[in-house]
């Protein structure tokens, strides 16, 4: 993952308006991004954990926040704001997905002397924990409306990026809870549901999504003690993320070289990711147009050749192009690691069903005509969204196992993977006697 230096952060951001919506955790997602507009530096913890302060970094308090009675409840409001010569940053903190305050927001920006050209969103923890045991509905409800009324008010040039609530803790104890939800991990699994139905909406309406739930679902070592907030390393992290998703769905290309004399930002960051790494990083590409783009140095478990691009590799693309044959797919035919190794690559990325076919298609004895016609991957084109139909149903799965669990579909998974194991062996001794 490429650093950005303040100095590129503010040529991407150069006379731009950028507005983020959200709780606290997007507060400092906000804060991070005007500290990184100025100088090269991480978020102090007592910068993090002040909230509704009269300045931050040259920024300043529009409205809400210490002009008012600080408190934490439903009607709370913090508007911040950032303005440079050649930059505009602007945060509003939310308690809902979609209330008539939100639409207020709303009219404002498309009234207001500049229009947006990349809003940054998030709404989940407050929906899921202040409005009474039926949230369930009014969320989803709420979903609906708020991403229709973004696709009236926003111009068609600003880029819109859903992000997906962060991972909480086992144990929360964050402000924003009522007592009687106080050090409960109910909300671990409720944010997991919450965001897989958040970034389905979002995706049918054909807006951005950043998984950052997925990112950092391992990096609970730089968690906050109340289960909820994050320190300034996850935080830049964050802010990396975001920009070079923005960047991509911008056409504007990185710089291209291998940060030196600089740590990452988290510890699981390295230079050199393992395997599952390289994988994970595949997600805001997919998200951003459609298409799976491969890690460069990405190699198959014993083979001495680079593999062919994860389009080939997956047989998806967002064209109407013919997908790659099956030796493609596979890289190799007829090992055994390779065909395990190409489930896990799917898997990762979500394409569960995929997975399951692409060992049944290593393990026959004639290659199919092409990879999409064997593993039965429909549902993704320019008009379906990016993977949007194969994406979501996988994700939640890995999400569910991550959490505990075990489903038919992990049962059938070792099954296949055994049995395929088993056919290699076979082949080989059968191949063996022939020979001698």
């Amino acid at each position: 993952m490429i650093l950005l230096r303040a100095s590129e952060v503010r040529q991407l951001l150069h006379n731009k308006f950028v507005v983020i919506l959200g709780d606290s955790v997007h507060r400092a997602v906000y804060k991070d991004l005007v500290l990184l507009l100025q100088k090269d530096c991480l978020l102090t913890p007592k910068q993090l954990k002040v909230k509704g302060e009269l300045n931050f970094e040259r920024d300043e308090l529009l409205d809400g926040g210490q002009r008012g009675p600080m408190h934490n409840g439903l009607d709370y409001r913090e508007v911040r704001e950032f303005r440079s010569d050649h930059h505009l940053v602007r945060f509003y903190f939310l308690t809902r997905v979609y209330s008539e305050y939100l639409q207020t927001i709303l009219e404002e920006l498309q009234s207001g002397e500049h229009a947006p050209d990349l809003v940054v969103m998030n709404s989940c923890l407050w929906d899921v924990s202040r409005y009474g045991s039926d949230f369930w509905w009014s969320y989803l409800e709420n979903l609906e409306n708020l991403f229709q009324r973004l696709g009236q008010v926003l111009p068609e040039s600003c880029l819109l990026v859903w992000n997906t609530a962060m991972p909480v803790g086992k144990v929360v104890t964050g402000g924003f809870l009522p007592p009687q939800r106080q050090q409960t991990d109910t909300l671990k699994s409720t944010v997991v549901e919450a965001n897989f139905y958040s970034a389905t909406e979002a995706r049918k309406h054909n807006f951005d999504v950043l998984d950052l739930h997925f990112y950092f679902r391992h990096a609970s070592e730089n968690l906050h003690w109340d289960g909820v907030h994050w320190n300034g390393r996850v935080h830049r992290c964050l802010s990396q993320l975001l920009l070079a998703h923005v960047a991509d769905a911008w056409g504007v290309e990185l710089p291209q070289r291998r940060p030196r004399g600089v740590s990452p930002p988290l510890s699981g960051w390295s230079q050199t990711p393992n395997l599952r790494d390289r994988i994970s990083l595949l997600l805001p590409r997919l998200e951003c147009n459609g298409t799976i783009l491969a890690h460069r140095n990405l190699r198959l478990l014993g083979s001495s050749n680079s593999p062919p691009s994860a389009s080939r590799v997956a047989g998806i693309t967002g064209s109407s192009h013919s997908p790659a044959s099956a030796s493609q797919v596979a890289g190799t035919v007829g090992t055994c690691h390779h065909t395990w190794l190409i489930f896990v690559f799917l898997v990762e990325t979500g394409f569960c069903h995929v997975g399951q076919a692409g060992l049944e298609l290593l393990t026959s004895g004639d290659p199919p005509a092409s990879a999409s016609q064997s593993a039965m991957i429909i549902g993704v084109s320019h008009h379906a969204g990016p993977y949007q139909r194969a994406h979501k149903s996988g994700m939640l799965l890995l999400e569910l196992w991550r959490i505990g669990g075990r489903t038919r579909l992990q049962l059938q998974t070792e099954q296949h993977a055994e049995a395929c194991t088993v056919k290699c062996s076979s082949r080989s001794t059968a191949s063996t006697n022939q020979q001698s």
